[in-house]
């Protein structure tokens, strides 16, 4: 049971938030932004769907939204783009 639990964990989805408003990528917990991709955190699909809900409620159907997910790159090319710096950091 152990080994699908892992490999469930290892395929699920990871998202980057980019706020519209402050033209940046979210930060952790939604505290501060960043330009930086680099910078940005990893937050799984029910953080990252819960938070656009949030950040979009009040706009029209006819609206761009403020704030959007986009699929994190893969595991290797996030490694590589930190290896100067922190690894980057997860919601879930």
């Amino acid at each position: 049971m152990e080994n699908s639990i892992q490999s469930v964990q290892a395929t699920t989805p990871i998202f980057l938030i980019y706020s519209r408003e402050h033209n940046a990528w979210w930060k952790l917990g939604g505290c501060g932004y960043t330009r930086d991709p680099r910078e940005a955190a990893l937050y799984c699909w029910d953080d990252a769907y819960r938070i656009v809900s949030e950040a979009n409620r009040d706009a029209r159907p006819q609206d761009f939204p403020a704030e959007f997910f986009y699929p994190a790159p893969p595991p290797a090319l996030l490694e590589a783009s930190h290896l100067l710096g922190d690894p980057p950091t997860r919601s879930c």
